[in-house]
C-alpha cells in the first residue's frame, strides 16, 4: 500500500470515528433546548422564535451562503464554465438539487440541519406540549422508572434502528433525527432521567469504544447487503448502538465537566450557530484551491482546517456579530444596545 493510500485510509478512519455522532448529538441537544425554551415561553412565543432563529437564517443561507458551494461543485464536476453571476441565475432557476450541495443546483446543502430542525420543531410541538402536561403523571413516571432499571438505557438503539427504515433523501432520515430530538427533550425534562445518563457515563464510554471499533471493522468489509436483510439490520443496530453510547457519554460527561461559564464559553456559545451556517462554504472555498496542491492528505487537511477556522472566526467577529441586520439574518439575538439604537433611529 502506497503512502498516499495509507494516508487516505487513516483519514477515512479519522472521519469515521466522529461522523456517527456529530449530527445526532446536535439534534439531541436541540431537543433539550426545546424543553428549556418552552419553560420560559408560550407556544406562540416558541413558534415566533423558531421562525426568527431557524426560518430566517435558512432562507438567507440558501440564497446567499450556500450558492458559492454549489458553484464550486458545478465547476469541479465539469459544469460549463461561467461567471458566478451567470451561474446564480441558472442555480436559482433549477430547484432539482439534493441535500449534498455539490450538484450545482439549488439545495440547502449543510443547512439541511436547520431545515430538518425547523420541520421537527413544528411537527412535534403538540407532542412536546402534551409531554409537558403529563410529566408528573403516570406515563412520565413509568417512562422514568423503566429507564432507571440496569441496562434499560441501552435498549433505545433498537428504537433508533427501527427509524432507519424511513425514507432518507440525500442520506438524511428525518424520522431518525426526530426520534433523537424527542429523546433529548425527554431526558432533560426529568431529573431522574438525567441521573440515569450520569450513572451510565463510564459504561457508555466503554461500550462506545467497542462499538466504534466494531463498526469500523464492519464498514471495512464493504459488504453489499440487501436492504432489510439480517446482516443489514444487524449492521444498522450496531451503528445505532455506537451512536447512542457516544451520545450518552458526551451528554453525561458534558454535564459533569462543562457546567460552568466564562468569557470564552459565552463568546463561542453565541458564535456557534453563525459558525455552523458559514463554516462549510468557507471550507469548500478554501479547499477548492488547496486540494490541487502537491501535498499529502494530512498537510492539506491541516491547512484547510486552520485557514477555515481563522476565516470563520474573522467573518463572525468582524462582520456577523457587529450589526443588528447581520445578527438577525444569522438567527442571533439582538443586543439590547443595538436594539435601542434601531428604535431610536426609527
Amino acid at each position: 500500500m502506497s503512502n498516499g493510500q495509507t494516508s487516505r485510509m487513516m483519514f477515512e478512519i479519522f472521519i469515521g470515528v466522529w461522523a456517527p455522532w456529530t449530527m445526532p448529538l446536535l439534534f439531541f441537544l436541540a431537543g433539550s433546548a426545546a424543553w428549556l425554551a418552552l419553560e420560559r415561553r408560550t407556544p406562540r412565543q416558541y413558534l415566533g422564535e423558531r421562525v426568527k432563529r431557524l426560518l430566517v437564517p435558512l432562507v438567507f443561507g440558501a440564497l446567499v451562503v450556500v450558492p458559492p458551494q454549489a458553484y464550486v461543485g458545478w465547476v469541479s464536476h465539469g459544469g460549463t464554465p461561467t461567471s458566478y453571476l451567470g451561474f446564480i441565475g441558472n442555480y436559482l432557476g433549477h430547484p432539482q438539487g439534493d441535500l449534498s450541495g455539490y450538484t450545482g443546483y439549488f439545495t440547502p446543502a449543510h443547512l439541511w440541519f436547520i431545515l430538518y430542525l425547523l420541520a421537527i420543531s413544528l411537527v412535534l410541538l403538540p407532542l412536546l406540549l402534551y409531554t409537558r402536561r403529563r410529566r408528573e403523571g403516570d406515563a412520565a413516571s413509568g417512562f422514568a422508572r423503566f429507564f432507571e432499571r440496569p441496562g434499560a438505557l441501552f435498549l433505545l438503539p433498537v428504537l433508533l434502528t427501527l427509524t432507519l427504515a424511513a425514507p432518507s433523501p440525500g442520506g438524511k432520515n428525518m424520522v431518525y433525527y426526530a426520534a433523537l430530538f424527542f429523546l433529548g427533550y425527554l431526558f432533560v425534562a426529568d431529573e431522574r432521567l438525567r441521573k440515569v445518563l450520569d450513572k451510565h457515563r463510564y459504561v457508555a464510554l466503554g461500550l462506545g469504544i467497542v462499538a466504534m471499533v466494531s463498526s469500523r471493522f464492519v464498514f471495512s468489509m464493504h459488504a453489499d447487503w440487501a436492504t432489510f436483510s439480517l446482516p443489514s439490520i444487524l449492521s444498522g443496530l450496531l451503528q445505532s448502538f455506537n451512536t447512542w453510547c457516544w451520545l450518552v457519554a458526551f451528554v453525561a460527561f458534558g454535564r459533569r465537566l462543562l457546567n460552568f461559564s466564562n468569557r470564552f464559553v459565552r463568546y463561542f456559545s453565541e458564535a456557534s450557530y453563525p459558525f455552523y451556517i458559514i463554516h462549510q462554504t468557507v471550507i469548500v472555498a478554501i479547499g477548492y484551491y488547496v486540494v490541487g496542491w502537491r501535498l499529502g492528505v494530512w498537510p492539506k487537511f491541516v491547512i484547510i482546517a486552520a485557514c477555515s477556522l481563522v476565516a470563520t472566526v474573522a467573518s463572525y467577529h468582524l462582520i456577523i456579530k457587529r450589526t443588528p441586520v447581520t445578527r438577525f439574518l444569522f438567527g442571533m439575538r439582538l443586543r439590547l444596545r443595538s436594539a435601542a439604537k434601531v428604535v431610536a433611529r426609527a
